[in-house]
């Protein structure tokens, strides 16, 4: 496996894995956890930037024939309602609004993810 799959792995494990999870277990990451998180702004800049980096890592991993802008949305969507779910699960509760703004905002952001991809940046090679 190649660096590149072992990173799209790696930043696929640290989206679908609930961070949130680690606040039952340490009071110190809890309160670290609720003051990065809990401000509506950084919550959106984080699902943007890692629904960017998730979507410029697939146009640089996957083959030429899957990195058509429509694949690359399409599979960030797909992460995007992936990682939605585990979280329902993981609170046990029901979709609803939060759940939709956070899949719209993955979904800019992978937006803004295919757009770098598409220009070569050679700080993205």
């Amino acid at each position: 496996m190649s660096r590149k799959h072992l990173l799209l792995l790696f930043w696929l494990v640290g989206i679908l894995f609930p961070m949130a999870l680690f606040t039952r277990y340490s009071a110190t990451y809890n309160r670290w956890f609720q003051t990065v998180f809990t401000p509506e702004w950084t919550h959106v800049v984080m699902h943007a930037f890692l629904y960017a980096v998730l979507a410029v890592l697939l146009a640089r991993t996957l083959p030429p024939r899957f990195c058509h802008p429509f694949w690359l949305l399409t599979l960030v969507l797909l992460v995007a309602c992936l990682q939605e779910g585990v979280q329902l699960i993981y609170t046990a509760s029901l979709p609803g609004r939060d759940e939709l703004f956070d899949i719209g905002v993955d979904l800019i952001g992978g937006s803004v993810g295919v757009l770098l991809a598409q220009k070569r940046l050679p700080l993205l090679e």
